[in-house]
């Protein structure tokens, strides 16, 4: 009953404490949530529309400044043009093409050696071929660098005639042209085919140091006689910041590198820049943020389709998005704002709402654990109610009132399980006395037969006693001590008509004498031993009868020799589809008493034991008298 009661009481704490509790907590945290997850949302929404803002202006520039970079490049691109197809170069490159062609002609001969009366004439051809390539070289030379001084603003000319023999101009002394880069630039000018070729090479200047040159160079064809020979290529250098210098925007950086990587123009520091070309190619988004060197960036980037350069612009991203941090802010003040008028009112309703029903639980915990639940619920009932008019209030009249209703039913239905169980147990032990009388006087009726009368008188005092103890003992428990008299009184009969063919051996703990078991309890067991072992046999049975304790209960056993139970009817016992008979109404009796006593999980268990012969036990609550 106190289960039934704790279970109904712990349901209702359940529901009126953790419901409210819960929608409570929920409220709180859906508006939190809902708060933040809006918040968040308008944020990201101008966030991005910002973002696509920002890029979007970025991208404008940095096109404003490839259009302009570009458009630079090919004026220096269109001038060398100009400059190879100026009267006075094509004069002096055909002339220094003659001069080549004749001191060829002239090595020649001087090779054949076929008249020597002509060695002088030839050789005087030799010298004015070899003056005439020179003066034209020079000119040339002269011709470039009045071209770039008052033209264009160049670091170094350059001359490469048709024996691939590099010429200084304005500005190349103070370069050394590496031999790799300029085999480069010849052969990507020769591939143009007459268009200009650009790229970026890295110069070493006469004091050692290295630095990046834009290069532009473009084949020198003579256009006398429409011939087109190959006359020698020219060659630009140009400085990287004079392209781009114009186009830096303040608080940007500017990086340009070419297709094959290179780069040619790049603003930023030397440990930035390290790092931004380190991460440079793992974007592929239109937009990104970058970190760099420890700082935060926002990068856009372009692609020239006209000569292959990528063209990246770096600005400050927290310079950009100062708004936006600003407005994080302003989201996290607003959120902290929101977070302590809904911690208040969770307070104010914890207060209103939740302590009353925290009290209404504390009270239902304490019937839970009072050993006397009927006088708990009335000292509830009887409390004085702080009178409300919300729901809480009618929820404290309410609980009131179910602790008085709960009190009288679980008084009552005491009073009838009492009832009930001291009637169960007296139809029980009823049934026992008759049963017992009746096969005492059977083998009375035996001893007559078999004219065994002096073994009566005993027979008959032993049935005396036992149903004087039968008749005057009306608890339903008794000491282990007098249920093994009981026993014995009934051995005592057995013994006069089985005499040495019974042989009992009891094994019962000293300290166990004054524990509580069920009345004639033991006594069943041993009856079925001999009504079912000895009676079957010609040897002596010998029956083992066994009182200890295991794990906190009461464990009795009667074990016996016999021929033991039918496997088939042990399974159907395991089963449950039959019960344990015996002799009688024995067996059947005391399992009813175990289960009205303790429970539907106690009662007679019956099995085979391993060294032969039936074992029947049962467990029992150890109770001591007097307690």
């Amino acid at each position: 009953m106190k289960t039934i009661l704790n279970g109904k009481l712990s349901e209702f704490a359940r529901k009126i404490n953790q419901s409210i509790t819960r929608k409570i907590l929920c409220l709180i945290v859906m508006s939190i949530g809902a708060s933040f997850l809006v918040s968040l949302f308008v944020i990201k929404k101008i966030e991005n529309s910002y973002s696509n803002y920002v890029y979007e202006t970025k991208t404008d520039l940095l096109n404003s400044s490839m259009a302009g970079i570009e458009d630079k490049m090919l004026v220096y691109e269109n001038s060398t043009y100009q400059f190879i197809t100026s009267s006075q170069v094509q004069q002096f490159v055909s002339q220094l093409r003659e001069a080549y062609e004749t001191i060829d002609q002239v090595e020649e001969v001087m090779d054949r050696r076929e008249d020597l009366e002509d060695v002088p004439a030839i050789l005087a051809k030799e010298n004015r071929a070899v003056q005439m390539r020179t003066d034209s070289l020079v000119e040339i030379l002269k011709q470039l660098d009045t071209f770039l001084a008052n033209a264009h603003k160049t670091d170094a000319g350059y001359f490469v005639d048709q024996t691939n023999m590099l010429y200084k101009g304005y500005g190349a002394s103070k370069y050394v042209f590496p031999e790799k880069e300029l085999a480069r630039v010849l052969d990507g000018a020769a591939q143009k085919r007459g268009s200009a070729y650009s790229s970026v090479v890295e110069m070493q200047t006469v004091s050692g140091e290295h630095k990046k040159e834009i290069v532009i160079a473009r084949i020198v064809r003579e256009k006398k006689n429409l011939s087109m020979r190959y006359c020698g290529t020219m060659i630009y250098l140009v400085a990287p910041e004079e392209l781009a210098a114009s186009f830096l925007m303040e608080h940007d950086d500017l990086v340009i590198v070419d297709a094959d990587k290179n780069v040619i123009f790049s603003s930023l520091n030397e440990d930035k820049q390290a790092d931004f070309f380190e991460k440079m190619h793992q974007g592929g988004k239109k937009y990104e943020m970058m970190d760099l060197n420890g700082e935060k960036y926002f990068v856009t980037s372009l692609a020239s389709p006209k000569l292959g350069w990528q063209y990246y612009n770096i600005s400050d991203y927290y310079r950009l998005f100062a708004f936006i941090h600003n407005l994080d802010i302003l989201y996290s003040l607003v959120l902290l704002a929101i977070l302590v008028v809904i911690g208040i009112i969770a307070s104010h309703f914890s207060v209103s709402l939740v302590k009353p029903i925290v009290k209404l639980s504390s009270q239902i915990e304490s019937i839970k654990k009072n050993d006397d639940p009927v006088r708990a619920l009335s000292e509830e009932g009887r409390k004085k109610i702080k009178k409300r008019d919300d729901e809480i209030g009618r929820l404290e009249l309410e609980f009131a009132s179910m602790t008085r209703q709960l009190g009288e039913l679980i008084h009552e239905n005491y009073e009838q399980k009492i009832y009930l169980q001291n009637a169960q147990l007296s139809a029980l032990r009823s049934k026992l006395t008759p049963h017992f009388l009746y096969n005492t006087l059977d083998t009375i009726r035996w001893m007559a037969t078999e004219e065994k009368y002096r073994q009566i008188p005993g027979v008959v005092k032993a049935l005396g006693d036992i149903l004087r103890i039968s008749i005057n003992s009306s608890e339903p428990l008794i000491a282990v001590e007098q249920e093994l008299e009981y026993m014995r009184g009934y051995l005592m009969i057995q013994r006069a008509r089985f005499g040495e063919r019974l042989n009992v051996r009891i094994e019962a703990a000293e300290e166990l004498m004054e524990a509580k078991i069920p009345a004639f309890s033991v006594q069943p067991l041993v009856e079925n031993a001999v009504n079912y072992a000895l009676e079957q046999m010609e040897k002596t049975c010998r029956i083992q009868v066994v009182i200890r304790e295991e794990d906190g209960d009461i464990l009795c056993s009667v074990a016996d020799n016999g021929v033991g139970i039918d496997p088939q009817i042990l399974d159907k016992l395991k089963l449950g589809t039959i019960r344990a008979q015996g002799n009688g109404v024995g067996l059947t009796n005391l399992d009813e008493r175990l289960k009205s006593l303790y429970g539907p999980g106690y009662g007679i268990q019956v099995e085979n034991s391993p060294a032969g012969g039936a074992l029947i036990r049962f467990r029992v609550k150890k109770e001591v008298s007097g307690t």
